[in-house]
């Protein structure tokens, strides 16, 4: 969907190992020499890419559209790449607490798989999407004051870095009935407006992928409650990840097939 790269492609590998090797243990702040070497070879790959999109009907794809639009240039590679990176890191532990989260909810996921109606079911899987980015993983929203604001009778000094508690405000029992509860029913039947929950942000800064991270994730749902029948077990809790609060590193999620025919962790 970012970079047009399609299993088939004969640079597909290649590009699939220079990521692991850009970011074997995750998103980083300051890059090594095997970064800077991985993102070369990342970034020559790619603009081989965009020479056969030009060529051939491509599937649509963010590196296609700005192939066409004439925009691709350094900046537009190296944006395309690092989200393709942080994405797929961020939607990792995302899924990772989805997991978590319905493990210790089997009955809601029985619900999904007990529902007949297609459109339902849908909804009830996005629903547990938006549920678990309301209590786990979106956290804060930082921005640098560009000059003197006073809010509420505050002044935050120009250069002030503004932490938004988006985790907090997604915690307002004045806003969501029991908060730290988990009820994916909050957002079935009914849309939550974006001054109460915005967990991929807001306006015009609302992340690109955020419709995505939202769909995706539905999917991922529909799939393990369609194959599986899943338990949590071992501690609850998080751990501080390196950007995110992450599931506790000793819990299991055990799944059984729904056939019956071999169970997992």
């Amino acid at each position: 969907m970012v970079l047009g790269v399609e299993p088939g492609w004969h640079g597909h590998d290649r590009l699939a190992e220079a990521f692991r090797a850009y970011a074997p243990d995750g998103t980083f702040v300051s890059p090594a020499p095997q970064q800077i070497a991985a993102y070369g070879e990342m970034s020559e790959l790619l603009m081989l890419r965009a020479g056969g999109i030009e060529r051939e009907q491509a599937l649509p794809s963010m590196l296609a559209s700005i192939v066409s639009s004439g925009g691709l240039d350094e900046t537009a590679v190296g944006n395309l790449l690092h989200m393709t990176e942080t994405g797929q890191f961020d939607l990792t532990g995302l899924w990772c607490w989805i997991l978590s989260i319905l493990g210790r909810n089997p009955a809601f996921v029985e619900r999904i798989a007990a529902e007949g109606d297609e459109r339902r079911r849908d909804a009830l899987c996005t629903a547990v999407a938006q549920e678990t980015l309301r209590l786990a993983q979106s956290e804060y929203v930082t921005r640098r004051a560009t000059q003197d604001i006073v809010f509420e009778g505050f002044l935050i000094p120009k250069r002030t870095m503004v932490r938004i508690a988006v985790w907090e405000a997604h915690k307002d029992p004045g806003i969501f009935d029991e908060p730290f509860r988990f009820d994916p029913m909050r957002f079935v039947d009914q849309e939550v407006p974006a001054d109460r929950y915005a967990p991929l942000g807001i306006g015009k800064r609302r992340c690109l992928g955020a419709g995505w991270v939202v769909g995706l994730s539905s999917l991922f749902v529909q799939q393990i409650v369609s194959g599986f029948r899943i338990e949590t077990v071992g501690p609850g809790g998080a751990l501080r990840g390196r950007f995110h609060f992450e599931p506790s590193d000793r819990l299991v999620v055990r799944r059984r097939e729904r056939d019956g025919l071999a169970a997992r962790n």
